[in-house]
């Protein structure tokens, strides 16, 4: 069975050793610019997402229905024309 060591990159063993020789200091401050970094990162993935499905759901009709084309007339809000003024 392995250990969790031997899971770890060669990449990650490196940045694990220089994070243990770091300063207690530096390491919190390592580890709240990772953390706000990360933090960021999610935010920003989470806000192309959303936009994302907002973009479908106003592309996709509701319903099956079509989506009228540009220049299609409503149903319902055909145009009469106006009426002749009467002459009395």
């Amino acid at each position: 069975m392995s250990t969790q060591q031997d899971t770890h990159s060669e990449q990650y063993r490196r940045a694990r050793t220089e994070f243990e020789s770091l300063e207690l200091e530096d390491r919190a401050v390592f580890l709240l610019e990772a953390t706000v970094a990360t933090v960021a990162r999610g935010l920003d993935e989470l806000g192309r997402l959303v936009a994302r499905q907002l973009d479908d759901l106003f592309k996709t009709p509701p319903f099956g229905e079509e989506r009228p084309q540009p220049g299609d007339t409503p149903p319902g809000s055909e145009t009469v024309p106006p009426a002749e003024p009467s002459v009395n």
